[in-house]
């Protein structure tokens, strides 16, 4: 984290949002909280940030970042993947975007691709905090914490399949595209794999960690991508 860091239009940003008090009203009249996490490289700078008594700091250590999502009511985000993971739980999603010229342009580690927030994203976006607390409180006070009909439709067609299966389906796509001797070999090596549990279970872990045994149904729930810097409500 550079020294100006606290200085920086994104801490101000932030901070702006978070500390608006008809943001923390909606919030608490709901019996929700506010929590703060920014991305992993941000970590160290979150004790120097001075957030609000009524804001949570939130970090990588300790809780399961997959279990915060779950109990997450809204979630704000600036760019991150993570919003992928909100909307397959049909969690409402804001895009607060202020330094979409900057990103847009070139000053960010990534560049645009297929993905645009405004056509394809799963929430509105915005630019100013102003904005973001309008549709924040606007979610938590008349969708009650749930997408609107329109984002709920694209959520609906960007996951049609919410088995618990989706990592199964993924292998088996790549494994479609390997040349037919590595399909043979790993197939041979599933197949060496369960002889040899069969023969001996306390092996098991050593052949399920070489990743020669097929995903099932309780290793396929939806994985946490790296998140960006973003916020939830916390029930």
């Amino acid at each position: 984290v550079h020294d100006d860091f606290l200085d920086s239009e994104f801490v101000r940003q932030w901070m702006a949002f978070l500390s608006d008090e008809r943001l923390h009203d909606a919030v608490a009249a709901r019996g929700l909280r506010l929590g703060f996490l920014p991305h992993p490289n941000l970590q160290p700078a979150l004790p120097l940030m001075k957030l609000p008594d009524h804001v949570q700091a939130l970090t990588f250590a300790g809780p399961d970042v997959q279990a915060m999502m779950a109990r997450a009511a809204v979630m704000v985000t600036d760019y991150s993947s993570m919003a992928f993971n909100a909307a397959y739980l049909d969690r409402p999603v804001v895009y607060f975007q202020f330094d979409a010229a900057l990103v847009n342009g070139g000053a960010h580690v990534g560049r645009a691709g297929y993905f645009q927030y405004g056509r394809d994203g799963f929430g509105p976006v915005t630019d100013t905090a102003a904005q973001t607390v309008e549709q924040v409180c606007r979610i938590v006070t008349e969708q009650r914490c749930l997408p609107s009909p329109n984002y709920q439709a694209r959520i609906a067609a960007t996951f049609p399949q919410r088995d618990g299966r989706c990592c199964e389906r993924t292998t088996h796509a790549i494994e479609a595209t390997l040349p037919r001797h590595l399909r043979l070999r790993d197939q041979l090596r599933r197949t060496i794999g369960r002889a040899r549990l069969r023969e001996n279970p306390s092996v098991m872990a050593s052949v399920s960690g070489r990743g020669g045994s097929r995903p099932t149904r309780r290793t396929t729930r939806p994985w946490c991508a790296e998140p960006g810097s973003r916020w939830g409500a916390l029930g």
